[in-house]
């Protein structure tokens, strides 16, 4: 019998259970921590905000997990002893021969100082009320704030900028409205190339989006933004991406070091500690140029079925396998349409990365890759 510990129930977290539990019936057992009850997709959460689809129809109910044989814990984890993979809650304390950490990225926007003058792209309560704000808005200047880097899904400033210029001409009010991104980033998505950040650039300036790269917040207070740079704008809607660090359980246990990531074997995603692994946002893989593997969904998926299948090979016996580093989202601009990102980033000396053109296809394609994943998770 193996007793499979999986802390948090993200993109992750959700794939490596419903692999184990498929394969792994009773004796063995399956263990997913998370203190929420619910779930849904960072990408559904810019539908709601243009008003495609309301929260019910976005967030997803864990207890269904029970039903497949899945053991649910809904307590915080306040520590982790990885050499002898001990999980606590506050109420319990559990015992594993596998532990996978999904724990995703923490956001801190307490960070910077009078951050909740905007609105919190990343949070869902706050898009809720930003799809309100927005939905009488008819004249005036919105700023899309980037605070700091790494942040999870790096196209999703971008996209939500593209989807609420789409948002605003279907309401012909788009040129009473200025429309700028203020980012901390060089350049749209680094990791992606120059190449790459150029034609994001140019779809931004054909949408009369402004773009101001290297752009640090210092501070935010009502209707105005100062930068480190000693510049400072007039908004009449702000909205941030706040900043993001590695959660602190993971620094308390050892996993992680201070204003760092957990570090795994690029291959097999373990961890310095014997089968403990890790996937997903709190984790870090430099690549061959220096930069880090993006944190996005699709990786964590990716990783987390490197994780499960090699954690079955290991009790059943079997061939494992290795994480390639490869892997592909989509970028909604408006217009039914989205773009589609393609990338190789274990490539040497540089990631490839492919970005086709927008059309609807790939808008489709977009809508499926939420729908397939509810559907075999759920």
């Amino acid at each position: 019998m193996a007793k499979i510990g999986i802390l948090g129930a993200g993109f992750g977290g959700l794939e490596a259970a419903n692999i184990l539990i498929k394969d792994l019936k009773l004796p063995h057992e399956i263990y997913l921590f998370d203190k929420r009850r619910e779930f849904y997709m960072g990408l559904s959460k810019l539908w709601v905000l243009v008003g495609k689809k309301s929260k019910d129809e976005i967030v997803h109910d864990l207890s269904g997990l029970k039903k497949k044989g899945i053991f649910l814990v809904h307590e915080e984890i306040v520590k982790i002893d990885a050499q002898n993979k001990r999980v606590y809650t506050l109420n319990d304390e559990y015992v594993f021969d596998y532990l996978i950490i999904a724990l995703g990225a923490a956001l801190t926007p307490e960070q910077i100082s009078g951050f909740n003058n905007g609105f919190n792209l990343y949070d869902l309560e706050q898009v809720i009320k930003l799809n309100e704000r927005i939905e009488n808005f008819e004249k005036g200047k919105i700023a899309v704030i980037i605070c700091s880097m790494p942040f999870k899904c790096p196209p999703a400033p971008y996209e939500a900028a593209f989807m609420l210029d789409d948002f605003f001409r279907e309401r012909a009010v788009r040129q009473n409205i200025k429309m700028a991104i203020f980012t901390a980033e060089p350049q749209p998505i680094p990791v992606a190339g120059k190449e790459n950040g150029e034609i994001v650039k140019e779809m931004l300036a054909k949408k009369k989006i402004d773009y101001f790269p290297s752009y640090k917040v210092k501070e935010f207070k009502q209707g105005k933004v100062f930068f480190d740079n000693g510049q400072d704008i007039l908004a009449d809607i702000v909205i941030a991406v706040p900043p993001h660090r590695v959660p602190k359980v993971l620094v308390q246990s050892g996993l992680a070091q201070e204003n760092s990531w957990v570090e795994v074997n690029s291959e097999n995603l373990q961890t310095k500690f014997e089968n403990v692994f890790a996937v997903g946002d709190c984790t870090t893989i430099k690549l061959a140029n220096g930069m880090a593997l993006p944190k996005a969904g699709i990786f964590a998926e990716a990783e987390a079925q490197i994780v499960a299948k090699n954690i079955i090979a290991k009790i059943k016996g079997g061939k494992t396998e290795i994480f390639k580093g490869e892997g592909a989202c989509f970028v909604e601009v408006g217009d039914g349409k989205a773009t589609q990102t393609d990338g190789k980033f274990f490539e040497k000396p540089n990631p490839v990365v492919n970005l086709t053109e927008a059309n609807e296809e790939n808008y489709e394609k977009k809508i499926d890759f939420e729908r397939s994943r509810i559907l075999r998770w759920f």
